[in-house]
């Protein structure tokens, strides 16, 4: 069965990853999509990458974080971070915000229902909501997340969820992916 995101395999380095796992557990739900923290993709190795759930609970999320931690460590080399709750583990920070994947830390999860890593249908960081002062109010904390992102060194956010989920990690991509062809710009001073 084909990805449901044929853009996943244009990707030089993360299209193998997600071949692999869509070939061990065909997705139809939950959906999967990589989105890379900084874009357009180099073709250097992954070295580090995030595993993210998002939306609700759904038969399946383990098995799609079980899969994509044994193929990064065990075919790429790569070290798993699991991102706890949703983008709730990318706005806040501290190691109640994310946890190291290992081998270890997969092994006898495929039976398990929900998902190791937590998950929230309500922690959309570009209407998130927040209590100040008493007052609840809704704020834009995108910029926060990406950056998170970028200090916790993420070659690739692995997005997993249904179509919100899919929606918010394909505008921090895109988010991710301005800034950084901004910053491009700026160094070669086509743009001040």
């Amino acid at each position: 069965m084909p990805s449901p995101h044929p853009e996943c395999a244009a990707q030089p380095t993360l299209g193998g990853v997600v071949k692999h796992i869509s070939k061990q557990f065909p997705i139809s739900a939950p959906a999967l999509f990589v989105h890379s923290i900084d874009a357009p993709m180099k073709s250097t190795k992954l070295r580090k990458i995030g595993i993210t759930t998002g939306g609700g609970d759904c038969p399946g999320l383990n098995a799609v974080i079980y899969a994509a931690t044994r193929c990064a460590i065990e075919r790429y080399d790569c070290q798993v971070l699991g991102i706890l709750d949703g983008f709730e583990g990318l706005v806040r920070t501290g190691p109640d915000a994310v946890r190291p994947l290992s081998l270890s830390d997969v092994h006898g999860i495929l039976p398990r229902g929900g998902t190791i890593l937590g998950t929230t249908n309500c922690g959309n960081p570009f209407l998130y909501r927040v209590v100040e002062n008493g007052q609840e109010s809704v704020r834009d904390l995108s910029d926060q997340v990406v950056a998170n992102a970028r200090a916790l060194g993420l070659d690739a956010l692995l997005v997993v969820g249904g179509d919100g989920t899919q929606k918010i990690g394909l505008h921090l991509y895109q988010k991710g992916r301005s800034e950084e062809h901004t910053s491009e710009l700026q160094s070669r001073q086509c743009i001040s």
